[in-house]
């Protein structure tokens, strides 16, 4: 069987309009300034989906050799031996049975209930890491169809305005209808311009949190399983104050529009006390009823004792995230999305990573770890307020 030559598969891909063919490289060209990103997103996505595939085989899950091998070992209660066995093994299983090991070397009389315990918890580590790399992806598609529609409408624009500035049938007629599409799609550019932003800064939220985590994972398995059953209560209080911070960007933009610059002052203050007053009340309920909460996931005492550290720092810097987050909705109520989403990125993730390097490096405590959230939300909420105060008032004086 002959293999079909490459310029005949790229002949096949050419766009065919009448008797022309337009080739993949002139296509691309012709998409303007918005393809190079989607470039780097398709190749982005492209090496994600290869360490997917590669991450979730079965020889880097649960390879049978191992599992063989290390039932004997535990048959035998040789937890040394399977120590040494599952350090040489690069899988989920092996990093799991590890633990175990470890476990059982230092706990020699634990029960079973606390040797189950602390596999789930490895466990469920391990399949953080894998659905982490799913999450990537979903970042990825997210964005990308955002900025191909963000390049659609500004190449849409482009023909509107020319039609609407150009000359017809030899006289200078205007087409009126061709400026007011041409406005409508200046709109929706603006929306993308607010959702693209977002998108990324939720991306690169996740890649600072992974450093955070390496630095959980230092820890005991104890202590492992403590976070993850104190991170619980993450979604629960920040989805109660995302409320606020949608309102505050959608009553501010609303009452822009309408030019009454009192009201969207006053959406933003409300919002703000409200969002801090939820992050508050809710904290302190945590911090009170903490090892109720944690008893919800865990029943070890230790495990309940270890994210209980957790609670007692984090209980009271949600408040302070309200700060942050509900002045980037604000400004991204003003039009401004691009300033507060570098802002965010500098000072709550790329702080958060040089944090993880330096003072945690240097103390390696449990709270020397969770304080940067606390650090990283009070800087990054500063720069987030000075921005909007400064951007409304200039707006203030445009109006």
């Amino acid at each position: 069987m002959n293999p079909v030559p490459f310029t005949t598969l790229a002949a096949a891909m050419d766009f065919v309009v009448g008797d022309r063919n337009y080739p993949l490289s002139e296509l691309f060209m012709k998409g303007g300034f918005i393809m190079w990103p989607l470039l780097l997103l398709s190749i982005a996505g492209v090496v994600v989906l290869v360490m997917c595939c590669f991450s979730t085989r079965a020889a880097a899950v649960l390879p049978t050799k191992l599992v063989e091998q290390a039932e004997s070992f535990i048959r035998k209660r040789d937890y040394t031996g399977l120590s040494i066995l599952c350090k040489n093994g690069d899988s989920c299983y092996a990093r799991v049975m590890l633990t175990v090991a470890n476990f059982m070397l230092r706990n020699p009389s634990a029960q079973f209930e606390e040797v189950r315990e602390i596999a789930s918890a490895e466990g469920g580590r391990q399949a953080g890491f894998l659905s982490r790399q799913i999450s990537w992806l979903s970042d990825i598609g997210a964005v990308a169809p955002m900025l191909g529609l963000l390049g659609t409408v500004v190449g849409m624009m482009k023909t509107f305005f020319e039609i609407a500035n150009g000359d017809f049938s030899g006289g200078k007629q205007r087409i009126d209808m061709a400026g007011g599409v041409a406005e409508a799609l200046i709109t929706t550019a603006g929306g993308l311009m607010l959702g693209i932003p977002a998108g990324i800064q939720n991306g690169i939220f996740a890649i600072a949190n992974i450093f955070v985590q390496v630095g959980v994972n230092s820890f005991d398995a104890v202590m492992v399983s403590g976070n993850a059953a104190a991170a619980n209560a993450d979604a629960l209080i920040f989805n109660v104050m995302a409320a606020f911070y949608t309102g505050c960007a959608s009553f501010i933009s609303r009452n822009r529009g309408a030019g009454n610059k009192k009201r969207m002052l006053n959406s933003y203050l409300v919002s703000l006390f409200y969002s801090f007053a939820a992050g508050l009340i809710l904290g302190i309920l945590l911090l009170v009823f903490g090892k109720e909460f944690l008893s919800l996931f865990a029943t070890k005492q230790a495990v309940i004792d270890a994210g209980m550290e957790r609670i007692r720092i984090m209980a009271l810097s949600y408040c302070i995230s309200a700060f942050m987050d509900c002045s980037i909705a604000a400004s991204r109520g003003i039009g401004k999305s691009v300033v507060p989403t570098v802002v965010v990125i500098l000072g709550s993730c790329v702080f958060r990573i040089v944090w993880i390097y330096t003072v945690f490096a240097h103390f390696h405590t449990i709270p020397s770890l969770y304080l940067l959230y606390f650090f990283s939300w009070a800087i990054t909420s500063v720069a987030e307020v000075l921005y909007f105060v400064f951007s409304f008032r200039r707006l203030k004086a445009n109006l």
